[in-house]
Formats: C-alpha cells, structure tokens, sequence
C-alpha cells in the first residue's frame, strides 16, 4: 500500500501546525478521499500501530495489521523512522488525520461496532481542543462519527451531543463544524420523521 503519500500528508500537516496555516491543513483534509481508495483497513491498523502505538494497543481492534515482509522493518516499509513519527505525531492535526483514516476504513470494512466507539474516542478528544487547523479535519471527523452512529441504529441518541457541538462551532467561528453538525441534526430528525422539528431547527439557524 502507499506509505510514502500517507507521510507526505503528516509531514505537511507538522508544517501547517508549526505555521498555523488553516488553509493548507483544510486542502490537505481532501486527500483523505484519495488515502481512503488506497488503503485497506490492515493498512491502516498497522500505520496506527506505528505511528500511534500506544492507542493501538489501548483499542484492541480485531483487525490485524498488514504483514511486514520478513526481509524488511517496519520504519522500511512506512518510509519513516521511529523518532520522526513521535516528532510529526506530537500535532494534533496529524493525529486527527490519522484518526479520521482509521475510521473512514472501520466504516468502509463493515465493522460498525468498533467504528462508533473509536468514533466515541475521537468526539471526546475533539472537545478538548480549539484550534483552527483542525476545523475541516474536525468536521470530517464529525461526519464519519455520524455515519457509525447512523448505520448502529443510534443516530438520533447523539442529536443532543451534536446540539452543544454545533454551539461550540457557533462560538468558535467553525464554519465548516456549522454546516456538517446542521447536516447531522437534520439526518438525526429526518431518520425519525420528524419534519417539524427539522423545519423549525432550520428556521433557527443560518447555513454558514
């Protein structure tokens, strides 16, 4: 799998952080649909394993990662030292990046359980943090932790959580957050039928 473009990505996240660049952290947020096509979800736990590993052994995910080739080190294969994915992985715009990967392939393997619970992780950590480059990761995050929600049936259980997300956007000036978490809100109202609601909530609020 592509390891070399997974890098590349963490590597311009560290320098968007360092310059606190929102512009260059949001472009890069697209390449999530290119990683997304490239990586199977063993991909992505063994990038985990290795960029992350402390939260990879915390999870306990039932995926294995890939097999590394027995003539090759794992820090061959990924294109990267050890030290140097402790130095990219202090950002937080290079973790998220690399949490909204895992999740995107929890969802896209079928393991919907795992995905809402690491999803349930990342929603936790997301509201301890206020910072502006990570205001369209943090919005895809939000997204793919509605999608698990939705396909566990629990979608309108979370309304309420998404409620004092889309204030704290308000707040924060996130506008991307806004207009995801009011897409989230409307799906919740919609899954149950309740159009009234759904109006009267678009009534009250401004799509950024």
């Amino acid at each position: 799998f592509y390891t070399v473009e997974l890098k590349k990505n963490l590597v311009l996240l560290e320098k968007a952080s360092k310059d606190k660049d929102f512009k260059i952290t949001a472009s890069l947020t697209k390449n999530l649909k290119k990683l997304r096509k490239m990586y199977e979800l063993p991909d992505a736990v063994l990038a985990l394993s290795f960029y992350m590993p402390d939260l990879f052994m915390r999870i306990q995910l039932p995926t294995q990662p890939t097999n590394v080739p027995k003539d090759m080190k794992l820090e061959d294969m990924l294109h990267c030292t050890t030290d140097r994915s402790e130095e990219m992985m202090q950002c937080p715009e290079a973790q998220l990046f690399m949490y909204d990967l895992l999740l995107m392939k929890l969802i896209d393997d079928g393991d919907y359980k795992n995905a809402k619970e690491f999803g349930d992780f990342i929603f936790a950590r997301l509201k301890n943090v206020n910072l502006r480059t990570i205001d369209h990761l943090g919005a895809k995050a939000m997204y793919f932790i509605a999608v698990a929600n939705e396909k566990m049936g629990q979608l309108p259980q979370v309304r309420s959580l998404m409620f004092d997300s889309y204030k704290t956007a308000c707040l924060r000036k996130d506008l991307i957050g806004q207009a995801t978490i009011t897409n989230i809100i409307l799906r919740s109202y919609l899954s149950q039928n309740l159009y009234e609601q759904a109006r009267q909530f678009i009534i009250k609020t401004t799509f950024p």
